[in-house]
């Protein structure tokens, strides 16, 4: 195999890991503005959240809808729902996840808006290493569904590089990039790329 079609095997693999590692970074952002119980070692503040579930566990889930909808409802309670949500009223996890997103918006919009920034410009991301990827398959040959073990042979990753991988990634760079410009600016550089990146792999087979 060429040095250079190992090369772009490589930067593609790392693509795609650096698009997973961001997806798994927002959802451990996002998960972390949800309501949680801070000092664990509160035991009358663990007894007043005990008896709020206590409280929400006779409700229908309908009431616990209107619960998470509220914008009166107390911290407290919010942290009792979400310390334990075995324990109170469930509710279908579409809805669930809807309400939730509602919630942090109130509570945390500003945080909430960074996250959709970084969304995008993972989207953008995940548009160009999805050509890429096409462009290296169709370029090598392989047939579609035999490309995920080629490219795991071709450009395999040890757990070392993978950790140092994780450790290096920055949402907030991908954020950056993603604000710097106007959304036909951003459009139109994905285009660019994602020519050059065909041409470039097309070449190098």
């Amino acid at each position: 195999m060429a040095s250079t079609t190992i090369h772009k095997a490589t930067e593609v693999a790392k693509a795609i890991r650096s698009v997973e590692i961001g997806r798994a970074k927002m959802a451990e952002a996002r998960a972390a503005l949800i309501p949680s119980v801070k000092d664990k070692t509160d035991v009358a503040g663990a007894l007043l959240r005990r008896e709020e579930r206590d409280r929400l566990s006779r409700l229908e889930p309908k009431d616990m809808v209107a619960i998470l909808n509220s914008k009166n409802t107390p911290t407290s309670v919010l942290e009792a729902i979400f310390e334990a949500p075995h324990l109170v009223p469930t509710i279908p996890p579409e809805v669930k996840e809807r309400l939730i997103d509602d919630l942090l918006e109130r509570i945390a919009g500003p945080a909430v808006a960074v996250l959709r920034d970084q969304a995008e410009g993972l989207d953008l991301l995940q548009t160009a290493t999805r050509v890429s990827t096409e462009a290296l398959r169709e370029a090598v040959g392989v047939p579609a569904h035999g490309f995920e073990k080629w490219l795991s042979e071709a450009a395999p990753t040890d757990q070392k590089k993978l950790d140092a991988e994780k450790a290096e990634f920055q949402a907030e760079s991908v954020e950056a990039g993603a604000k710097a410009l106007p959304l036909a600016a951003r459009m139109s550089l994905v285009e660019q790329l994602l020519a050059t990146n065909t041409a470039e792999i097309t070449k190098a087979a």
